[in-house]
């Protein structure tokens, strides 16, 4: 196969236009022209596209950046073709200039995460002069928006967070994802790893469709999730979450409005201070939820204000609604600031960024976990040997008999426990 007479094959197709090399001799993103649905078949080409596969949930008029699942699926699906196939590999897109948007943020990402290009080199690849103009990302709002982002922050994101550790997609459990995202199973979505989840806010009356505070305390429990923070007003009692050994917050503020400096100071002082995870709400966890944790983002991982609005809506998307962009916008300077100052005082170096060891849906970090458990209970069986092998007979064997008579009493009483809770939790 001549390389160099294919790579000319695919220029002079004319069902094609505004192509883009992205692995040279490899593999190339291009628009189909108007009226046309797919390209002509070329001998050994592969030609592929997505725009009806990987989909956008729309709100109102918002329709990107596709979530991290789909990049997952994507990045995942690129690597298998260009592993497996030895013809040159072709991702084309429709003329629809959302769904061409949708199309250049997934081979862009692909790029950055994979090729090792920096977002400014494969943005200025794909947005040229001599190429058709990229429609910008919109937030949830109904009908036109001037509140927008754009590529190159949706790359700039993806950057630092993986740079930063917070999502590692040789690690990333895709199905847990999609899972919780469903309104059915909580809608929720870890924003930073181990450190803060947005949810929908949880509801007690019966015309609700949220859920009650009971169907998320196994998850939270499991996932060393100590606090919630509600932002919206109360339509549940707090004790429905303390009850069960969690620490709960309000810090209201008004639907599609931004926080009180006091607000957000305390926001930040809560997670900064907190051991474990913290679970946000509002109404809808998306437009209040989104402008808070996108401050200590901000703050803490050198994010602008757009680049953590994208990381928040690759996470979950519609975060971040209206005048809130305006005013993270605004309050970009001040934060980056504090989080100089923060990182100095208590690192020494105002340069210095926390880096996760594991990411956001993380399939090792279950077993990480079951390995804690499992050492704890060696070494609590080593120290109990060790007490043993210093005693008589009779006095070791006294022991062993109450320490299982207790084991036995305590597992059955936290059985009972448990069941009790399960149904006190099931009946509401």
């Amino acid at each position: 196969m001549n390389l160099n007479n294919l790579d000319l094959s695919i220029y002079d197709n004319t069902d094609l236009m505004a192509i883009i090399e992205i692995i040279k001799n490899k593999f190339y993103f291009a628009t189909l022209i108007p009226g046309r649905k797919e390209p002509k078949h070329i001998p050994n080409m592969y030609l592929f596209d997505i725009d009806g596969e990987l989909i956008y949930n729309n709100f109102y008029s918002d329709f990107g950046p596709l979530n991290i699942a789909c990049l997952y699926k994507y990045c995942y699906g690129v690597n298998q073709i260009l592993n497996e196939c030895n013809d040159l590999v072709v991702h084309y897109t429709c003329v629809n200039a959302e769904k061409r948007a949708n199309a250049a943020y997934l081979v862009a990402s692909y790029a950055v995460l994979y090729l090792n290009k920096s977002p400014e080199e494969i943005y200025n690849t794909i947005v040229t002069k001599d190429l058709p103009s990229l429609k910008p990302f919109q937030d949830a709002s109904i009908g036109y928006s001037h509140h927008q982002i754009r590529l190159i922050d949706c790359l700039r994101a993806l950057k630092k967070a993986a740079l930063f550790g917070f999502f590692d997609f040789q690690d990333f459990d895709v199905k847990e994802y999609e899972k919780y995202v469903q309104m059915k199973n909580g809608d929720l979505n870890w924003i930073v790893p181990r450190k803060l989840l947005a949810f929908f806010g949880p509801n007690v009356e019966n015309d609700s469709v949220a859920h009650y505070p009971e169907k998320y305390l196994n998850y939270f429990l499991k996932n060393d999730i100590t606090t919630v923070i509600r932002l919206n007003k109360k339509t549940y009692n707090s004790f429905r979450f303390t009850n069960a050994g969690l620490f709960h917050y309000d810090l209201f503020f008004p639907d599609g409005g931004v926080p009180s400096k006091r607000i957000l100071d305390h926001f930040l002082h809560i997670v900064e201070t907190t051991r474990g995870a913290i679970a946000v709400h509002c109404k809808a966890g998306l437009g209040r939820t989104g402008t808070l944790i996108a401050t200590y983002v901000m703050k803490h991982y050198k994010m602008t204000a757009r680049e953590a609005i994208a990381w928040l809506r690759i996470c979950r998307p519609g975060s971040v609604i209206g005048y809130q962009q305006l005013w993270l916008e605004e309050m970009e300077i001040s934060l980056l600031r504090a989080g100089r100052r923060f990182r100095y005082k208590y690192y020494g170096d105002e340069n210095f960024i926390l880096h996760h060891e594991r990411g956001i849906y993380s399939v090792a970090v279950k077993y990480d976990e079951k390995l804690e458990v499992r050492n704890y209970r060696r070494k609590k069986y080593a120290r109990t040997l060790k007490k043993l092998s210093n005693m008589s007979d009779d006095k070791s064997s006294m022991i062993l008999k109450s320490r299982y008579s207790f084991g036995q009493e305590s597992v059955t009483s936290k059985a009972t426990t448990a069941n009790h809770r399960f149904q006190v939790q099931h009946n509401g």
